[in-house]
């Protein structure tokens, strides 16, 4: 009997622990903001944007990526910061005004960065805060 098989590829990031997504999805890179927009780019292809999947409890990171693969910005978001904590980098969510969107922030490199999956975007902060307004409403720090 074969227990815990699983399928993975040479080229394809493995997505079978935060780990070794961080690991595949930005072997090429040699720069913090190739690392950002690998991983941006990786939740943009592992992705889909559409209504929450709910459990009772919540959905760990793992099971949104490999069974559901699809939320709205904040569970989206919430992976991502999954992913940038098993980095080490230091993260907080951004709420905006109007139509409830949140989105991420990541530091390196000493300045803080945003990306917007809606927007197709990978940007200093500054500039993310320019698309939608001169003022977040609210930020929660997490490492």
């Amino acid at each position: 009997m074969i227990e815990q098989s699983a399928v993975t590829t040479d080229t394809g990031p493995d997505c079978s622990s935060l780990r070794s997504i961080v690991e595949t999805a930005t072997r090429d890179c040699k720069r913090n903001d190739e690392t950002g927009i690998a991983i941006y780019n990786f939740l943009g292809l592992a992705h889909y944007h559409r209504d929450y999947p709910r459990e009772e409890g919540g959905i760990a990171a793992l099971k949104l990526i490999n069974v559901y693969g699809w939320s709205l910005c904040g569970g989206l978001h919430t992976v991502q910061a999954a992913l940038w904590r098993e980095m080490g980098w230091p993260w907080r969510y951004i709420g905006w005004c109007g139509p409830g969107h949140t989105t991420l922030e990541a530091n390196y490199d000493g300045r803080w960065w945003a990306g917007l999956r809606q927007s197709r975007a990978w940007q200093p902060t500054v500039t993310v805060l320019a698309l939608f307004t001169s003022r977040p409403r609210q930020s929660w720090a997490g490492r």
